[in-house]
């Protein structure tokens, strides 16, 4: 090996040591070393390194910061002010949906309340939608119990990756109403958000959500015509949408409750808010400002109100007053009775009902809601004849009441519903064949004529 040494700078002579004579060098002890990779050696003998400057750093000690090369310094992780680390696969896990579930943020640095709102939830068919713009709902996803859901992992609509994945801290808006049961939840409305929470599925209320309102049990927020249920007994119903309907609750949702049960209709004001109609069961009776002739619904404005009581039982259905004030709207139909007959026994084709129409009037069809009664029975089976008179001279035959031989009450034959009109006659005649038995016979005859 040969060496020569530089003293006031004038080298050496070039001297030779002989094998293993010099001894490796050490951070303490001079000796021989091995030119490796990323060092140069001049010919003259200069050893120096391949870097000469670092982000701007040239001096002969390159001490560098996490700045210097991009890095995060790991006392800045997790920490006020710094970043978020993210959640590590397990060692050994070779799970599917590894890549999903984690390199996630720790829930615990998540903003306080974070919860990100995925898509719509179709409630009904059980499933949502993911894409950002998208809201399109997806039939390839679903929620599952245990706060689980199948995406699309990848959330790449034109190449989808669907997966079974934990949903927790997804939340859900429902558009569509329906009864998929998530971890007990079987009833969700449209508004209402679909929320995993940990390892189950919570519900927000949303439009149809119910609070403590002036003294009633709750509100209840409403935009699309639909029968109520007991849960809205006693309860204030504000109406937010465009022109709709909303139906009392059935018999078997009024079954037990108490005399005096109220339900409050407020139709709210608004340009995109359209007029309320609040209708009863076909079997019950609405009675306006507490008069003695039932309506079948009644009609609010925007701004309008009105008050629905709860008179009792009537049959099969339940009897309401309605009180509304001046802001209630005009009641399209009223109830007519139309009533006939004669003392005694009765002559051949005699008129024992002439009704001229003021207004337009409808009978239903088999003349629901009818009847009669004879003070002394028929001896034979008799008819009389229903008909009405247009225009004072054309006679049209409509149908029937019948008499049974021995028989107090009558039966009515009346296919179709009929509309009589202003200026029509309606004209009741007893059997050409007077039965000279039935005696003191009277009936009325039930329809509906228009309020106006």
């Amino acid at each position: 090996m040969y060496f020569r040494s530089r003293i006031s700078g004038t080298w050496s002579g070039w001297l030779q040591l002989s094998n293993g004579s010099l001894p490796p060098a050490t951070t303490s002890t001079l000796g021989a070393v091995i030119v490796g990779a990323g060092l140069n050696v001049t010919s003259s003998g200069l050893l120096s390194t391949q870097i000469q400057s670092v982000n701007g750093k040239t001096d002969q000690y390159l001490v560098l910061t996490a700045n210097d090369v991009g890095a995060i310094p790991s006392d800045q992780i997790d920490k006020p002010g710094g970043v978020a680390g993210l959640s590590a696969i397990p060692n050994g896990s070779s799970n599917p949906t590894d890549n999903y579930v984690y390199g996630r943020i720790k829930n615990t640095k998540l903003p306080l309340g974070a919860v990100y709102i995925v898509g719509n939830f179709d409630a009904n068919a059980n499933h949502v939608s993911q894409y950002a713009g998208l809201n399109t709902i997806d039939t390839n996803t679903a929620l599952l119990a245990s706060g689980m859901q199948t995406i699309d992992t990848g959330y790449n609509a034109t190449n989808p990756f669907y997966q079974t994945v934990p949903a927790n801290g997804s939340a859900y808006l429902v558009t569509v109403a329906g009864t998929t049961a998530l971890d007990g939840i079987t009833s969700w409305a449209v508004g209402d958000l679909a929320v995993a929470f940990g390892n189950s599925w919570i519900k927000i209320a949303g439009a149809n959500s119910v609070t403590p309102w002036r003294g009633f049990n709750t509100v209840v927020n409403l935009n699309t015509s639909q029968t109520l249920t007991a849960s809205a007994l006693n309860c204030a119903i504000q109406w937010f949408g465009s022109t709709g309907t909303l139906t009392t609750p059935t018999a078997a949702n009024l079954a037990g409750a108490p005399l005096g049960t109220t339900l409050w209709f407020y139709n709210q004001p608004g340009d995109a808010v359209g007029s309320l109609t609040v209708a009863v069961q076909a079997v019950d009776k609405l009675y306006v400002n507490n008069s003695s002739i039932p309506v079948a619904s009644v009609t609010m404005p925007p701004g309008g109100s009105a008050y629905l009581v709860l008179r009792g039982a009537n049959g099969s259905g339940y009897e309401w007053d309605v009180f509304g004030g001046s802001v209630m709207g005009p009641v399209a139909t009223v109830p007519v009775d139309m009533v006939g007959g004669s003392p005694g026994t009765l002559a051949a084709s005699q008129v024992v009902l002439q009704f001229p129409i003021t207004r337009t009037t409808s009978l239903p069809a088999a003349l629901a809601g009818s009847a009669g009664y004879a003070g002394t029975p028929a001896g034979a089976a008799t008819q009389f004849t229903i008909s009405k008179i247009v225009g004072g001279s054309t006679t049209t035959n409509l149908g029937t009441i019948n008499w049974a031989a021995g028989a107090r009450q009558p039966t009515f034959t009346f296919s179709s519903a009929q509309t009589l009109n202003a200026t029509d006659v309606l004209i009741v005649t007893a059997a050409a064949s007077a039965d000279a038995n039935l005696a003191n016979a009277t009936f009325t005859l039930r329809g509906t004529a228009s309020a106006a």
